[in-house]
């Protein structure tokens, strides 16, 4: 059940179908709600402690693929029951969930322990968003009525500007190649040994060759492809097909 304040606009999302619902046993609920100018989709995770692994991993990630792959601004929330403090103690729920996390570019807000007991502290309520920069703040408060504290969050009506970068690059649009093997041919490879020769590749790759005016520095910096700069902004996610996290999410793993 969602509980939604009556001043703020909203509708309902009919991604997954009837027909899915019933099918699945993982528990899901979803929305659209309108934050400042733009909408999020909302959705109500419940997986049931008995629900096998395999099982459960193939419903998160088709319900991963079925809300991210709009590329609008997604909030997933709930009992997860996979934790996130221990992700490598078997069964290893959270290092297969920190897998798909991994694979659709999901970051998990909360970073205390949700529930404790007398022998155990685990992160099971977690709060997903595909846009970290969207939240201020979030926490944990323990409400003293359940062995599952309350999680929250504060989000932003609006975000700040992304912060543009400035890129270098080689315009290849009158490249000559006859031009350039000439170029190459003429360079003074037989007075440029070791460390000479190193010198004259980095300035070939950087471009460094405008800031000297030793004209020897110029031969492999052909005038045929010129260095530009120019600012770009910061690119948006890439959403994979659910059938790469099996191989993308332990690859990433393992090169971090």
């Amino acid at each position: 059940m969602l509980y939604i304040r009556s001043d703020l606009p909203f509708k309902s999302n009919k991604s997954i179908s009837t027909e899915q619902r019933e099918k699945y046993r993982t528990e899901c609920i979803a929305c659209e709600v309108k934050v400042g100018r733009s909408w999020m989709t909302i959705v109500g995770i419940y997986r049931p402690p008995s629900l096998k692994k395999r099982r459960w991993e193939f419903e998160m990630s088709n319900l991963f693929e079925m809300f991210t792959f709009r590329g609008n601004d997604v909030l997933f929330l709930g009992d997860f029951n996979c934790d996130m403090i221990h992700p490598d103690k078997a069964p290893k729920d959270g290092r297969c969930l920190m897998d798909l996390l991994d694979v659709y570019h999901l970051k998990n807000l909360v970073t205390q322990s949700t529930r404790v007991t007398k022998s155990s502290e685990t992160l099971i309520d977690l709060i997903l968003t595909n846009n970290k920069r969207r939240f201020l703040q979030t926490g944990v408060v323990d409400t003293q009525i359940s062995d599952h504290s309350l999680v929250y969050s504060i989000m932003r009506v609006t975000l700040p500007r992304l912060r543009s970068r400035k890129i270098a690059f080689r315009s290849f649009k009158n490249f000559d190649r006859d031009k350039f093997l000439e170029d190459l041919s003429a360079a003074p490879f037989h007075i440029s040994y070791g460390q000479g020769l190193l010198l004259y590749i980095d300035r070939f790759v950087t471009g460094q060759d405008k800031l000297n005016p030793n004209p020897k520095w110029r031969y492999l910096v052909p005038l045929g492809f010129p260095l530009w700069t120019k600012r770009v902004a910061k690119m948006a996610g890439y959403w994979p097909p659910s059938f790469i996290g099996v191989f993308y999410g332990p690859r990433l793993r393992h090169s971090q």
